[in-house]
Formats: structure tokens, sequence, C-alpha cells
């Protein structure tokens, strides 16, 4: 009798200890990751007077298109409001060849010019809002910080004739406050990755000081640069992880 109650003990303990481990499983708290960090690459596009090309226009930035390249902190409340601090880096490209047009026909030279970039960086906060839509969710974003914008050195060189000579723009940097408004689609990997295509207006208003400008005879000039306006969009792709 003894050894028939045993048996049945053993048969029925591994159902009994399977039932309680998908208890203490199903009881286990669900950790909510409430915060992310992410990179994304894109390009930066120049727009409105950081685009002007027209030398002669004041406002004029000369600035065409570029690489962006982001670091974005987030941290989400149970509303699905959150705050986010962001880290940026853009390049533009400077058109100096048509500072090289104006100073040919001005001087009646040909001229060349070096190849330089625009570059932008800045530290910006703000609130977002998340709109989930199963794995997939809208974010939007308003941001706000200090940057800085630095317009690149560029050689100007004679190509006309027996004659040879140079001049040279000094590199010039300026800080300002920046505006940054924007968002886009995050999509949920799983629990510890999402990916995201953001899509970001930057906007702030540099005053520069004096660039100076040089010559191969040895002549050094201040020249004052006076405000530039810097607008972009950025377009952006990224990998941001949970925690």
């Amino acid at each position: 009798m003894r050894s028939n109650v045993l048996i049945v003990l053993l048969l029925i303990l591994p159902v009994i200890l399977k039932s309680q481990n998908a208890k203490n499983i199903s009881t286990l708290p669900v950790v909510n990751k409430n915060n992310s960090i992410g990179i994304s690459v894109g390009e930066c596009l120049s727009t409105g007077d950081f685009a002007i090309d027209n030398v002669y226009s004041e406002k004029a930035g000369l600035a065409g298109n570029g690489l962006s390249i982001n670091a974005i902190y987030k941290h989400y409340y149970p509303s699905n409001l959150g705050i986010a601090i962001k880290g940026y880096f853009n390049f533009n490209e400077f058109k100096s060849e048509k500072l090289c047009e104006m100073l040919s026909s001005a001087l009646n030279y040909s001229f060349i010019s070096s190849e330089g970039k625009y570059s932008s960086y800045g530290l910006l906060i703000g609130p977002m809002l998340k709109v989930p839509i199963d794995k997939l969710s809208l974010n939007f974003h308003v941001l706000f910080g200090f940057g800085g914008l630095t317009e690149p050195e560029i050689t100007f060189t004679v190509l006309s004739g027996n004659n040879f000579g140079w001049l040279k723009m000094s590199e010039i940097n300026s800080n300002a406050f920046v505006f940054n408004p924007g968002g886009g689609l995050l999509y949920t990997v799983n629990d510890n990755w999402d990916i995201f295509a953001y899509i970001d207006y930057l906007e702030g208003s540099f005053e520069f000081g004096n660039y100076v400008l040089s010559n191969s005879a040895g002549q050094n000039e201040n020249i004052a640069r006076g405000t530039q306006k810097y607008q972009a969009f950025t377009l952006s792709t990224g990998l941001a992880l949970k925690f």
C-alpha cells in the first residue's frame, strides 16, 4: 500500500513543480525601461539665409548640404511625455567657388580655391511626446540650447599667366542660442532596442566678429563678417538602447 502511494507521489510531483514554476514566472515583476540612448547619422540640408549663394547678399551663407551626426538621451514618464537631451555635430559644404567667381570678375584674374566645410555643434534639451501605435510610435520634441558655428579658412590662388599670389580668409566661429523642433517614427525591435527615423529643423543667429583677410604680399586686413543665420533640416536614422 505504501509503495503504491509513493509511486503516485512520484508521478504527480513533476506536475506540481512545473505548475509552481509557471506561477512564479507569471508573478515576476514587469520591468519598464523608461530610458534610452541612441546614435543617428544622416544628411544636413541647408535652407533659408544659410543656403543663399548670391555673394552680393549680406544674408548669404554660401552653404550646401552635408553630414549630420546626433546622440540623444530620452527619459519617458508614464503619461508618454518625456524629456530629451541631444548633442549634434553637422557639416555643410562651403561654396567657395562662388567667391572665386566674384574675385575673377572684380580683379580680372583666374582663381582657384581650397575646399572647406561649415561645422556646427551644440547641446540641446527639451520636452517630447510619444504616441504609441503597437510597436510603432510617433515621436515629437521641441529642444533648446546653445550651439557653435565655424566658417572654414579658405585660400584663393591666382592662376593667370605668370602671375602668382594668394588671398586667404581666416577661420571664424561664434556661439548662439539654437531652437530645434522635430519628430519622426520609432519602432520597437525588442525589450532592449529601438530603431528610429527623425526629421529636425535647427535655427540660430550667429554674430561673427572680424575675420582676417591676408595675401601673399604679407598684408593683413580685419573685415567684419556680420551676423549669419543658421537654418538647416536634418534627416537621420539610428539605433537606441533602452535601459
